[in-house]
């Protein structure tokens, strides 16, 4: 509540809302009303079941700003009283009838207020004000004619908590604290400590609360600005998601579009496999036909011989009929006939969900206000061995991807997709020229492809559009052979080196020509 703005803009008590003196948890007046430190005030019982529920006895955290009060005991009575919300009670209390006088013992309603004493009178206690020379200075105000100006600014006296019947009437800098004209002698020795009045304490204190609140506005207009362009951000973040999603949208679409394009050259592609496959059966068709038509003339022939023919016929025609007989049978398609093979579909999984994990998105925010969201990350496979150094090192090293473009920063989302498209397929599982246990592929300076096979124990070449040169190595532990390859690695010069899992280092010729041989230390 902006006390100060409720005084200076009301006139009389009754005008004050109800909801200024409710409580923010259980929505009534507020009952023994204390403050924490973020100056939100609420009933004490109220707080004690909230210090309960949050189950901490060294701070409590306030239900309507979340920041933290540290508690000096556990006892939450012992939290500062808000006066400004304690007086205005007591003027509601009087305005509804329920005010008593707090300058003596009985339950006499009150009738009045003593500004300089800040308490409520009955009509004998202001008689006894009226009639008594120590009191004929005091500003007495009734209550139906109170006003919240009368309770803004009274001259409170209020009685020292050490010293009976002292008032309090210093305020000690030194301890920022009131004290009376004893503890001034006592506690609080002007060698020692700086006091003054507490008249002129308020004045000092009044000045530098209006000096904090002044700032305070000029924050709080700052305030209003950055959330402004808080929102404004909150608005280009949601534009961009949606563009980047649509970013997303396009390159599936394309994705999704080539796959349908490949689908339809695969299904062409079967049309005309099938159709070379039903051609040659057709063939092979007419081939049996025509071979058991013959097969058929040949024995019309022959019973015609027998029924009809005389020996010399047989004879005769016998030789004829042996000749066209065997060369049939080796014409007539037997056990060895041809097939033109099975037909399936091949699909390498794992090469396809590599392209995949390759279309990335990338979003990178610029470093502003002291917050940065560049991350980087280095995952290094574990079990591998090392890479080959020394002048034997990929066209694409793992030392040309030491993430050299960590910490660039980006104004806007980006997205980096990569799409790879297959050039060529060399060779397939099995054997030679093909493969069982692939370790390494690199491209030689000549741009010739040697693949390292684990199984056969080989480097197969092949030319730059995937055509089979020739193989070397082979089992062994002899120059020129291996046994347990692990790594293989191309050099500018036209080398090529492999290493084992011994650390032998061989060193070839880009033809296959072993050169020298070497051991790695550790």
């Amino acid at each position: 509540v902006d006390v100060t703005a409720l005084i200076m803009s009301m006139q009389s008590v009754k005008t004050l809302p109800a909801a200024e003196l409710q409580c923010g948890l259980c929505g009534e007046q507020y009952r023994q009303p204390r403050v924490l430190s973020c100056l939100h005030t609420f009933c004490l019982t109220c707080l004690q079941s909230l210090a309960k529920s949050q189950d901490r006895e060294v701070e409590i955290w306030c239900p309507a700003c979340q920041q933290r009060t540290p508690l000096s005991s556990p006892d939450l009575s012992t939290l500062p009283s808000n006066p400004v919300v304690m007086t205005l009670l007591e003027v509601k209390s009087v305005e509804a009838g329920a005010g008593t006088c707090t300058s003596c013992e009985g339950d006499s309603s009150a009738v009045c207020r003593c500004l300089d004493c800040a308490a409520f009178l009955c009509s004998n206690c202001k008689g006894a004000h009226s009639f008594m020379k120590c009191f004929k200075s005091h500003r007495l105000v009734k209550l139906d004619m109170l006003s919240v100006s009368d309770l803004a600014s009274p001259v409170k006296t209020s009685s020292c908590p050490r010293h009976n019947r002292e008032v309090l009437e210093f305020y000690c800098n030194t301890c920022d604290t009131l004290v009376c004209l004893k503890c001034t002698a006592v506690d609080h020795p002007m060698t020692s400590h700086q006091y003054g009045y507490i008249k002129d304490a308020a004045a000092v204190m009044k000045t530098r609360l209006a000096h904090l609140m002044e700032n305070g506005r000029k924050r709080s207009d700052e305030v209003k600005v950055q959330l402004l362009q808080m929102e404004e951000k909150l608005s280009q973040v949601e534009v961009e998601k949606t563009r980047v999603k649509g970013e997303v949208d396009k390159v599936f679409h394309t994705l999704l579009t080539k796959l349908e394009d490949r689908q339809v050259e695969m299904c062409q592609e079967v049309e005309t496999l099938f159709h070379k496959q039903e051609q040659f059966l057709h063939k092979q068709e007419k081939s049996l036909q025509l071979g058991d038509e013959r097969l058929q003339a040949v024995a019309k022939f022959v019973d015609k011989l027998f029924t009809y023919g005389s020996s010399s016929d047989l004879l005769t025609c016998g030789k004829m009929v042996t000749s066209q007989f065997n060369l049939l049978m080796k014409q007539c398609p037997g056990s060895d006939m041809k097939s033109s093979g099975s037909v399936g579909v091949s699909v390498d999984h794992h090469a396809f969900s590599s392209i995949l994990n390759k279309i990335q998105i990338q979003i990178k925010a610029v470093q502003k206000d002291g917050l940065s969201g560049s991350v980087c990350a280095h995952q290094e496979r574990s079990g591998a061995a090392p890479p080959l150094q020394e002048d034997f090192s990929p066209n694409c090293s793992q030392r040309n991807l030491t993430g050299n473009n960590c910490g660039k920063e980006y104004e806007n989302a980006e997205m980096h997709v990569t799409e790879l498209q297959r050039v060529a397929t060399i060779g397939r599982k099995g054997n030679n020229p093909n493969f069982c246990n692939i370790v390494g592929i690199k491209v030689g300076s000549n741009g010739n492809i040697y693949v390292l096979d684990r199984s056969s124990l080989s480097i197969q070449v092949f030319g730059e559009e995937g055509k089979y040169l020739f193989q070397f190595g082979g089992h062994g532990n002899a120059p020129g052979q291996m046994e347990t390859p692990v790594n293989l690695a191309t050099s500018e010069k036209g080398y090529i080196a492999i290493r084992e899992s011994t650390n032998r280092i061989q060193v070839f010729s880009e033809k296959g020509q072993f050169i020298h041989q070497f051991h790695l230390r550790g």
